[in-house]
């Protein structure tokens, strides 16, 4: 169960879900979720999601709890909200921050103008989010200049399919192709595909503006996803 901030009382995650979301993806005529509107205007997004996972093993299980918060990218860059979700992500295992590369400005360049003029851009800093997170975690811990978050961290470019026609082949970005993993996690792939779509990130930025990971998280990776499944061209 989660809130009901319209009649300020406990629902069921899976009612404020179909609410929010779901008669809109799935209801007689589907429409594209619009962008997040601010929790200044919006009360009811502050209110989360949460989901008990159990994953059962013969005869034991282990359960934990999933929080899903939605909110808007310049939410982030205000230090009152970030203080009010510094909680949560105390308490995180790991952060997945996923990224818009239309927000990138060498990508938005590269574009041709009609293809510009369709985006619906935010103008949010695609990495002013990330550097939200670090400050919020350096001010609760006093982590010093020199020290890394020791928190997991993914940065995840969303809207991959819209990315190749970046590159005049597919052999020029990695992390364009499928991963294939048999018979365990193909470490070395990732490994090859992270540090090339991080090559990419560095050089859609303004100079100046890409604070390195490396300097900033212990243990990171960087993955290009899509919502419509695995792409069609397989990893060679």
């Amino acid at each position: 169960n989660t809130f009901d901030h319209e009649t300020l009382d406990v629902i069921a995650s899976r009612e404020l879900y179909e609410r929010r979301y779901g008669d809109m993806l799935f209801g007689d005529h589907p429409q594209v979720v619009p962008q997040t509107s601010s929790a200044t205007t919006n009360a009811d997004i502050r209110v989360p999601l949460i989901y008990r996972l159990t994953c059962s093993k013969s005869r034991t299980s282990k359960s934990v709890l999933l929080s899903f918060f939605d909110a808007a990218g310049e939410d982030f860059e205000v230090a009152a909200t970030m203080a009010r979700l510094y909680p949560y992500l105390a308490c995180a295992a790991g952060i997945v921050f996923l990224l818009d590369p239309f927000e990138f400005e060498g990508i938005i360049k590269s574009l041709p103008l009609e293809e510009r003029e369709k985006l619906e851009r935010t103008r949010v800093n695609p990495l002013g989010i990330v550097e939200a997170v670090v400050k919020e975690f350096e001010e609760q811990e006093d982590l010093k200049g020199h020290e890394k978050l020791k928190l997991p961290v993914a940065f995840a470019v969303a809207k991959s399919d819209e990315l190749d026609q970046l590159f005049e082949r597919l052999e020029d970005a990695p992390f364009l192709q499928e991963t294939v993993h048999q018979g365990g996690f193909n470490e070395l792939a990732t490994r090859e595909r992270s540090a090339s779509l991080r090559a990419c990130v560095t050089q859609w930025l303004p100079k100046g503006l890409y604070r390195g990971p490396k300097n900033r998280f212990q243990c990171h990776r960087f993955f290009s996803v899509l919502a419509l499944g695995p792409r069609l061209t397989p990893a060679t």
